[in-house]
C-alpha cells in the first residue's frame, strides 16, 4: 500500500473514535518518540513517574529492531541487544522489582518461531525471561525451545513461550489476550515498538476500551522507516496527538 492508502486507513480508524467522550474518565493516552541513539532505559523513568503501583503496570516490547538490533542489513548480520548494557540493565530492573513485562512480537503464532526467539534470548544475547509467563516453553535441548499455540477469541491463534507472545501483526489481539489472563486488570500498559503503526493500533485499542492508561513509545527505526510507520506518525500529528520526544538516557 502507498503512503496515501496507509494514511487514509489510519485516518478512518481514528475518526471512528473521534466521538468518544473521554471527559472525566481519568484515563490518559500518551505517545513518546525515543531517539535511535539511546537505549530503552527511559522506560524505567516513565514507570517511576507514572504514579501507579508496580503491580498495576504491564510493559511490552516488540522484539526485532526494538529490543534487539541487527548490525547490518544482510541475512547473516549479527543480532545484538539494542542499547546494549543499558537496555539489559532496564530488563534486569523490571525483574528485580517484579514488574510484569512481555515481548509482543510479529513473529507469528508458530511454536517454532517463538522458540527460536527464546533460544536467541537465552543463548548469545543473555536476555533473561520475565518473572511472569503465560505458558512454559518446552526446552528441547540447551538454548532450544518450543512454544505453545493457544486459541483466543474469534478463533485467533496466539503463540506463547514464557513471556514471549505473538498474534502476528495483530499486536492488539496479543495484548488483549495477556490482559484477559491476568487476575486483575492493569491500570497502565507501556508498549514500545519501532513501528508507529503498531503504536497507533494499540492506541486505538486502548482508546476504544477507555479503561486502561496507555503509554506508546515509538522507537526511532534504526534502518529505515516503512510506509505505514510514516503514515501513522502523520495521522497522530493531523489529529493533534502530541508526540513527546525522549532524547536522554535514564540512569538506572
Amino acid at each position: 500500500m502507498s503512503f496515501e492508502q496507509k494514511y487514509i486507513k489510519y485516518k478512518k480508524k481514528y475518526q471512528q473514535l473521534k466521538e468518544l467522550s473521554l471527559k472525566g474518565s481519568g484515563i490518559s493516552f500518551n505517545i513518546y518518540f525515543l531517539s535511535k541513539d539511546i537505549s530503552l532505559s527511559p522506560v524505567i523513568k516513565l514507570i517511576n513517574e507514572s504514579g501507579f503501583s508496580l503491580d498495576d503496570i504491564i510493559v511490552m516490547f516488540d522484539y526485532d529492531q526494538t529490543l534487539t538490533a541487527k548490525e547490518g542489513t544482510g541475512m547473516t548480520a549479527p543480532i545484538t541487544i539494542r542499547g546494549k548494557e543499558k537496555t539489559l540493565a532496564m530488563i534486569n530492573d523490571l525483574n528485580s522489582r517484579n514488574i510484569k513485562w512481555y515481548i509482543n512480537t510479529a513473529a507469528g503464532s508458530g511454536s517454532s518461531a517463538l522458540g527460536s526467539i527464546a533460544g536467541q534470548m537465552q543463548g548469545r544475547l543473555k536476555i533473561p525471561f520475565s518473572n511472569f509467563k503465560e505458558a512454559d516453553c518446552y526446552k528441547a535441548k540447551i538454548y532450544s525451545f518450543i512454544g505453545a499455540e493457544i486459541k483466543h477469541t474469534e478463533g485467533t491463534t496466539i503463540g506463547v513461550c514464557n513471556n514471549i507472545i505473538s498474534a502476528g501483526y495483530n499486536k492488539e489481539i496479543a495484548t488483549d489476550y495477556i490482559i484477559s489472563k491476568l487476575s486483575s486488570k492493569p491500570k497502565l500498559v507501556i508498549f514500545v515498538d519501532d513501528s508507529a503503526s503498531n503504536i497507533m493500533n494499540l492506541y486505538l485499542y486502548f482508546k476504544s476500551r477507555n479503561d486502561i492508561n496507555y503509554i506508546g513509545i515509538i522507537y526511532d527505526p534504526l534502518i529505515r522507516a516503512e510506509t505505514d510507520h510514516l503514515a501513522a506518525i502523520q495521522s497522530f500529528k493531523d489529529n493533534d496527538v502530541p508526540i513527546i520526544p525522549i532524547n536522554e538516557e535514564y540512569k538506572i
